[in-house]
This record gives C-alpha cells, structure tokens and sequence, in this order.
C-alpha cells in the first residue's frame, strides 16, 4: 500500500469514527452563534447542475421561528423547539428528543444566489433550494497569422 493510499485510509477511518461518535451522543448537542448550547439537526445535501437542495429534519419546530440565512457560501439555520407542556405528569421515563435552540451553518464550493433562494417547511422538513451562481468567464481570442 503506498503512502497516498495510507492517508487516504486514514482519512476516511477519521471520518467514520467522528460520524460514529456523533451519533452515539444521546443529545447532539454544539454552540450556536451566540455561544449558548444548542441541539443540531440532521440534514441532507443533493446537488444539481444549478442547485443544492438541503434537507433538514425540523420536526415539530414551529415554521416562524426558523431563522435562513443565504451569506456568500454559507447557509445558516437556526431556530427553537419548544418542549410541550404535559398537564398532570407525574414522572419521565425517557428524554430523546431535543427541544430549545438549534443551529446548523454548512459550507458550500461556491458562491450561493442568496436572492433566488427559495425555502419551504412541510412534514416536519426543512427544504431549502440555493441556486448557484453561474460564473461567466471571458476568453479573450488573439488573432492569429494566417
């Protein structure tokens, strides 16, 4: 095996174990822009020749408090999920899903067409279309001798 090919291995072990590890904690908990703690939702990334469209699990987040912002080639969520309230309880017997603040901020190859972005929440998912923006390069064409 040739040392490119070590590194590589090594990477991707890297990689697995840190996905491993972030789904074994109960509460994926991370600082959100304020530096207070908060919950992460789990989303998913497809791309298109002229889109990325971003996926995010929001169920029960109330839609007017979710918080998009389009800057450059960052997408950044955030939000709050409010527990609800149960009349009468009289014990817990389990605590798995997170509830106040979330925060998600994702990184992208490319500068975003913030002002074409378009979002929608239903059944519980976030969907957030960011188009591209198409670069156009001029080539400059030299006269040639003929």
């Amino acid at each position: 095996m040739s040392p490119q090919d070590w590194n590589r291995e090594i990477a991707e072990i890297h990689r697995r174990m840190n996905k491993w590890l972030e789904h074994l904690s109960p509460r994926r908990v991370s600082s959100c822009f304020s530096g207070e703690r908060c919950w992460t939702p789990a989303a998913d990334i497809h791309e298109t020749k002229q889109a990325y469209h971003v996926v995010v699990d929001l169920a029960g987040v109330d839609p007017s408090s979710i918080e998009v912002i389009v800057d450059g080639s960052v997408l950044r969520l955030q939000g709050s999920r409010e527990r609800p309230q149960i009349d009468s309880c009289t014990g817990i017997h389990q605590l798995e899903i997170d509830y106040g603040r979330f925060g998600r901020v994702f990184h992208f190859p490319m500068e975003l067409d913030g002002d074409g972005a378009r979002s929608e929440y239903r059944c519980g998912f976030l969907k957030v279309i960011l188009p591209k923006i198409q670069r156009l390069q001029r080539v400059q064409v030299n006269p040639g001798a003929d």
